[in-house]
C-alpha cells in the first residue's frame, strides 16, 4: 500500500500487510471477492462495465444481510457509527436472497 508508513503516522495506527500466498490471513478480503464473484468473472474488464453498473453490484454486496452482523447490512452497522441516518434499502433489492444469487438479472453486465 502506497505511502502506509505515512498514514499509519497520520492516523496513530498500525498497519498490518499479510504473507505472500497466505489467503487464511486475510478472510475479509476473500470473502468479498467470491461476493465480487457472482458478478464479474476473475480478470473481468472492467472497462466493460458502466459506472452506474459497478454502483450497483457495490451496493448489492454491501445491502446484502451477514451473519456476521447478526443479518444486519453493513450499511446499517456502520452508519450509526458516523451518527448518520438510518440506513435506505436500495428500491431493487427490496430482498435479497440467502442462496447469494442475485435477485435481478445482471446477465446484460456479462455480454458487454
Amino acid at each position: 500500500m502506497a505511502e502506509h508508513q505515512e498514514l499509519a503516522a497520520d492516523l496513530g495506527i498500525g498497519v498490518y500487510f499479510c504473507d505472500p500466498r497466505s489467503p487464511w490471513q486475510r478472510g475479509s478480503n476473500e470473502n468479498t471477492n467470491r461476493l465480487l464473484r457472482q458478478y464479474l468473472a476473475k480478470g473481468a474488464d472492467l472497462r466493460r462495465f458502466t459506472a452506474a453498473d459497478l454502483d450497483d453490484i457495490a451496493h448489492r454486496i454491501n445491502a446484502r444481510p451477514r451473519r456476521v452482523l447478526d443479518w444486519a447490512t453493513s450499511a446499517e452497522s456502520f452508519l450509526p457509527h458516523l451518527g448518520g441516518p438510518p440506513a435506505v434499502v436500495h428500491p431493487r433489492l427490496e430482498q435479497v436472497p440467502m442462496t447469494g444469487q442475485p435477485s435481478m438479472d445482471l446477465s446484460a453486465l456479462d455480454r458487454r
